[in-house]
């Protein structure tokens, strides 16, 4: 059995505080402090106030030779230093690139600040997380972290690393042996979905040396959250036991959960009503709190995305989960994640005060306003992004007030908290620098003033170019409502598998949503302010990003000219796009080389770095491969490519090795004039993805080449044809768009009429009227025509363009054509 490395009670001793001057806040405070400005931290005091009526606050003040930081806890302090660096001194501490020029120094502050918390829970992370952003992180990334948290406010992080060892002492105990739970555990890049009861025995058996090494890692985390004061979140005892429980318990109520998403085996669930229930949470609660200690808030989340509670009282199922919890912690409260319900039933006949309801997706699709989930205590929280993918999608104007709106409503219930639960992150470094701030505001921003301030601080200069670029990308990736993209972000079709519905995650289109030549126009911008800025880690990181979406997103009007070409038989027009196409994704590889936070290697040498055996690193490296590429080694399936990202090495070997192979095969099938031979395709598709996953060869964990030179070297090649894929539409005038337009989509024919009433029908070809823009209101702005739709918040954008055509430009279904009234078919 895997036995605990540092005692319980010393972790509750690195919690405990006083009063006194020399107050374990204050100095977990000024160590922090040290870690992020060294040369700097001797001209910062900390000192201890107290809460304002209950609710943590800062202070940051001046005094002679110092910077003054008040706040009643070390979080409270590391918010002030935080404010402190982006309102006085203009730095940026972000994870995709830094800005920290302070001078010899520090700036005094003009007036004391002061900021109260607007809720007491600051929460962070989804399950999903540790698998798409975190499974290999070490404890120098994760101290990094836990800096970045506090100094962002962020009081109650969720911390699921180390949960093996609880789950091997708690069934060794019930008639398994060690390794046959390790078997059932599997694979460590997807241990969020075991722990969340969608799949288990999957991806290899998990190496035993690698338990008690993240029983370590997890003990550090946990130690240094407590004593920055953070209320941690561990995981409680639902129900799941191991395959087989009822040969080894006869008379066992077991529940058979059958499968998840491709195919995969959920773990049996133990009907809540069996005393084994009990006895089995009250095993693991002892043996988890013997590692790790009591934390007084646990997640458990019964028949997640599914499973079968046929039989099952919810009700109870929900009061019997939160019983076997406070049997062994009498403070405990139930931390539920609510994903595809408000949980109504499960958490009916709990206590309001025992448990805290995660609105998980709260910035698109909330329930509260359904229900403020019935009285309960809840927290608002922005996923933002879905399987870690490097696209850029967001809507910072909404952003930028949505929480404080909800503050501000009188049916918003028992409003305790503000989360931020992407699947996957580091990435999108503006949205984490804002959404945190909402913690210590109350009211809303005004998008634009806010980011005036956030590229002073981030590249450390105010310049013309880097304001003209940020208005372009504020008016493009970052005003993606989100009714356009079922879930952001969108992504580019390089990432997209060959014949299977031009999709990467299957849950999102390939057609970006957005502007595409302003945003190429503000990239061209922002290359452009390179002498005033470049000096900024974080511009540099901007502009590899930027880059790289320009990039990504050119590559879905030169794909679809290559298929147009091999349509026509047009041999020598398919190769020329099929080849700036490859030429695309090798140039995305060359920019994404330049930063760390795109390279593949890392991510690989992190993952082989936790084996200690040549066969254990060789498993770890196929299981950081297998996550990222085809998820559940299942070819073609739903998950394939879910958590795609943009990434040096695999852009450049797995993305347009795929094309390449598609390409080839089309344009063999082309100058041979024969049928393409689909099946005989895929099936060589489907071993090169195997292959890729299972080879060990190596990629560079360090930056290749400088970011400024190789952006230049793109913007170069690429500026003199972007008016070719994005022609400038002209500005319309009503007679110009009332009508019917005919466009392709979805591999049919449809109709859409502006009518002159400003409304907006669908038609089928027949003439036939559908429902489709039933709502949808249309007028012209600028050289767009936008359909919106009100009380969807819809927005969809059209462009006319010097051919009389109509680009339907936020859906990416190409070009319409006018079509004379009335229609033949129309009587």
């Amino acid at each position: 059995m895997i036995r605990h490395l540092l005692p319980a009670a010393l972790l509750a001793a690195a919690v405990s505080s006083s009063r006194a001057a020399d107050d374990p806040a204050v100095t977990e405070a000024a160590a922090l402090i040290g870690r992020v400005v060294p040369a700097h931290a001797q001209q910062f005091s900390c000192e201890i106030i107290p809460p304002e009526n209950g609710a943590d606050v800062f202070e940051i003040d001046n005094a002679p030779g110092k910077v003054v930081l008040r706040g009643n806890n070390a979080v409270s302090l590391a918010s002030a230093f935080n404010w402190y660096l982006k309102y006085t001194a203009k730095c940026d501490f972000s994870s995709c690139g830094v800005q920290l020029g302070l001078p010899e120094k520090l700036p005094a502050v003009s007036n004391r600040i002061r900021h109260a918390a607007t809720v007491p829970h600051r929460f962070i992370y989804n399950y999903c997380t540790f698998g798409y952003t975190m499974p290999w992180w070490n404890w120098q990334r994760w101290e990094r972290e836990l800096d970045w948290m506090a100094m962002n406010g962020i009081n109650m992080p969720f911390i699921i690393t180390g949960q093996e060892a609880v789950w091997i002492n708690t069934f060794t105990q019930y008639g398994y042996t060690e390794r046959e739970v390790r078997q059932w555990l599997g694979s460590p890049a997807h241990f969020p979905w075991t722990f969340m009861q969608n799949m288990h025995s999957f991806g290899g058996e998990l190496p035993a040396a690698w338990v008690p090494q993240r029983v370590k890692l997890a003990q550090q985390i946990l130690t240094r959250a407590r004593a920055l004061g953070m209320k941690t979140v561990l995981q409680g005892y639902y129900g799941m036991v191991l395959p087989d429980f009822v040969g080894k318990h006869p008379g066992a109520k077991v529940i058979p959960q059958g499968r998840w998403a491709g195919g995969l085996p959920r773990p049996d669930m133990l009907d809540p009503t069996d005393p084994m229930f009990a006895k089995i949470a009250a095993t693991f609660m002892a043996e988890q709190e013997k590692l790790f200690g009591r934390a007084g808030y646990y997640t458990a989340d019964p028949f997640h995305e599914g499973g079968n509670s046929a039989g099952v009282d919810m009700a109870d199922c929900g009061k019997r989960t939160l019983a076997a919890m406070m049997a062994r912690d009498p403070d405990a409260v139930w931390v539920k994640m609510c994903w595809q319900t408000d949980n109504a039933t499960l958490l009916s006949q709990i206590p309001d005060d025992r448990v805290i309801a995660l609105d998980l997706w709260a910035e698109n699709s909330p329930f509260w306003p359904r229900s403020a989930f019935q009285g309960k205590q809840w927290v608002w929280c922005l996923l933002h992004n879905f399987g870690g993918n490097t696209d850029l999608s967001t809507d910072l104007t909404h952003l930028a007030r949505v929480f404080p709106d909800t503050l501000s409503r009188p049916n918003k219930g028992k409003l305790v908290g503000l989360g931020f639960v992407p699947e996957g992150y580091c990435s999108s470094p503006v949205v984490y620098d804002l959404m945190p701030e909402f913690a210590w505001r109350k009211d809303a921003v005004e998008i634009k003033p806010w980011l005036a301030d956030y590229i002073a601080r981030r590249y450390g200069t105010t310049c013309p170019k880097a304001t003209e670029a940020w208005d372009g990308i504020l008016a493009t990736v970052g005003s993606i409502k989100y009714p356009s993209v079922r879930e952001t972000p969108a992504n580019s079709i390089i990432q997209a598998r060959p014949l299977r519905g031009e999709k990467a995650r299957t849950y999102v289109h390939t057609r970006p949503n957005h502007d595409k030549l302003r945003l190429a126009k503000a990239w061209l911008a922002l290359g452009a302010a390179a002498p005033e800025c470049s000096a900024s880690d974080g511009y540099r990181y901007d502009l590899a990003d930027i880059t790289r979406q320009v990039l990504g997103d050119l590559a879905r009007p030169v794909y679809e000219r290559a298929m147009q070409a091999q349509a026509a038989k047009n041999a020598a027009d398919f190769e020329k796009h099929s080849k700036l196409f490859l030429k695309i994704i090798a140039d995305s590889d060359a920019i994404t080389a330049t930063r760390p936070e795109f390279l593949l290697g890392t991510w690989i040498k992190d993952a082989r770095a936790w084996g200690t055996t040549p066969a254990a690193r060789d498993l770890h490296e196929y299981q950081a491969r297998l996550l990222i590429t085809s998820w559940n080694a299942a070819p073609g399936g739903d998950l394939n490519d879910y958590a795609c990202r943009q990434w040096a090495g695999l852009l450049k070997d797995y993305y347009r090795g795929r094309w390449e192979l598609y390409f080839t095969a089309l344009g063999d099938s082309l100058r041979a004039n024969k049928p393409f031979d689909q099946n005989a395709f895929l099936t060589k598709l489907a071993a090169f993805e195997k292959n890729w996953v299972e080879a060990k060869n190596p990629y560079p964990d360090k930056p290749l080449g400088d970011t400024l030179a190789v952006a230049r070297r793109i913007a170069a090649d690429y500026a003199p044809i972007l008016s070719d894929f994005y022609p400038t539409p002209v500005t319309p005038k009503p007679a110009d768009i009332i009508g019917k337009w005919e466009y392709h989509a979805e591999g049919g024919t449809h109709l859409r009429e502006f009518l002159a009433d400003g409304t907006v029908r669908a038609l089928a070809p027949n003439g036939t009227p559908r429902d489709w823009f039933d709502g949808f209101k249309w007028r012209i702005e600028g050289d767009r025509i936008l359909a919106e739709h009100a009380g969807r918040k819809m927005t969809i954008t059209h462009a006319l363009m010097k051919d009389g055509t109509l680009l339907f430009e936020s859906e990416g279904f190409g070009r319409g054509r006018r079509v004379p009234s009335p229609l033949k078919s129309e009587k």
